[in-house]
């Protein structure tokens, strides 16, 4: 076995490695990754497979090493094709038949061509073309992750996919032309640059896939621990920092807010009358009302139990009111909240929005507090609004 050789079976064995690393990180895969973890370890698998074969020339037969070689190196460039749709479209489920089509063409021909050596020029030509088309797809559509602010994953996936295709499709038609012929041969120059194009392809590919599926998990997490595991909502640590923000923006561009504090009337009875599981299908429900109702650049967070903060950002006192009264009444109507307890679920509200008398957001949020205690003091199912004095709040 020649250097080239030697390159060549070093680059399969290392995809084949890689395939290897993608089956086992199946375990920790989002379960809208896990085709593409399955495609990614198949592209790197089928690729080490063909490429082993190349390297193989000459000590095994004509057909296996140049047929069947072409035949996984289609079937690997289809399932990065796919895994990479699969990947930017975040696990949606999208048609397979123009991956089918070209698999059973290419592999068709490829395999037709790879049995006599005399067409061993077509069946290059014809591999070298489909791959180039194919990486010059993905290349195009990796360049869409630029829009989900990850620049430097894009550049990365759209440079290696660009330049092999580049690389490849002129290549084979430099062939088709009647220039140098795109079948490998140990002696030609053009072999050690494809070799080393590949490798450097292969690891960049793959590390690239590994950082976007990764930077997906880490935000995954990250949002994990920023809701409310029931409600799905702000928990109280997400929201406070929210408030802490706007409250941040309300000092130094006078931006007002209004803060509204929620609670659902009567919920301990709920949960004694009709048990715990009735009370969380309020909880949920009520969740949904205020997600539906609520702009999305308001904050909504629970902060416990049945008691719920929103921050309508950039919202006065008179606008808030006619809001708060809006959710009150869904509330109070909805019938997606009776079916588990037969019987009307309302809720209080505390609204109070900022003023320069506030000194502080623990200030705001003690009178939204202080009003919404006045509100199931009154008898509940109401909207109540803080004064715009602390110190009467209280």
């Amino acid at each position: 076995m020649n250097t080239v050789q030697a390159l060549w079976l070093m680059i399969g064995m290392m995809l084949v490695v890689f395939s290897i690393g993608w089956v086992g990180a199946l375990r920790w895969a989002l379960p809208e990754a896990v085709s593409a973890h399955r495609c990614l370890a198949g592209f790197n698998l089928f690729s080490g497979i063909g490429l082993t074969l190349v390297a193989l020339r000459g000590t095994v037969d004509y057909t296996l090493s140049h047929g069947v070689s072409s035949v996984f190196h289609v079937a690997a460039f289809v399932l990065l094709w796919r895994g990479a749709e699969m990947l930017l479209n975040r696990g949606v489920a999208m048609t397979t038949r123009p991956q089918i089509a070209v698999f059973v063409l290419g592999a068709a021909v490829t395999l037709w061509f790879g049995r006599d050596p005399a067409h061993s020029h077509l069946r290059a030509d014809t591999l070298l073309l489909i791959i180039s088309l194919i990486c010059g797809f993905n290349g195009w559509r990796a360049w869409r992750l630029r829009r989900k602010r990850r620049m430097k994953a894009a550049i990365v996936l759209v440079a290696v996919g660009w330049s092999v295709s580049l690389a490849l499709l002129w290549s084979g038609i430099s062939s088709l032309l009647g220039g140098p012929s795109a079948e490998f041969d140990y002696n030609a120059a053009n072999n050690w640059w494809m070799a080393y194009l590949m490798l450097v392809a292969g690891y960049l590919m793959n590390i690239v896939f590994i950082y976007v599926l990764v930077a997906r998990v880490v935000r995954r997490l990250d949002r994990l621990s920023r809701r409310d595991t029931l409600t799905g909502l702000l928990n109280r640590r997400a929201l406070f920092d929210g408030l802490s923000a706007e409250w941040s923006r309300f000092r130094r561009r006078d931006a007002v807010f209004t803060l509204l504090c929620l609670d659902v009337d009567h919920f301990k009875s709920i949960n004694d009358s009709f048990g715990h599981p009735a009370g969380d299908a309020v909880l949920v429900g009520l969740s949904r009302i205020l997600t539906d109702t609520l702009r999305q650049s308001d904050l909504c967070g629970r902060t416990g139990g049945e008691e719920f903060m929103i921050v309508l950002r950039d919202i006065g006192e008179a606008d808030a009111i006619g809001i708060a009264e809006r959710l009150r009444e869904t509330v109070a109507g909805s019938t997606v909240l009776r079916p588990s307890i037969e019987r009307a679920v309302t809720i209080s509200i505390g609204l109070a929005a900022t003023t320069e008398r506030d000194a502080s957001q623990d200030a705001l949020i003690a009178r939204a507090d202080a009003a919404l205690y006045r509100a199931k003091a009154r008898g509940r199912d109401q909207v109540c609004v803080a004064h715009p004095d602390p110190v009467a709040a209280g």
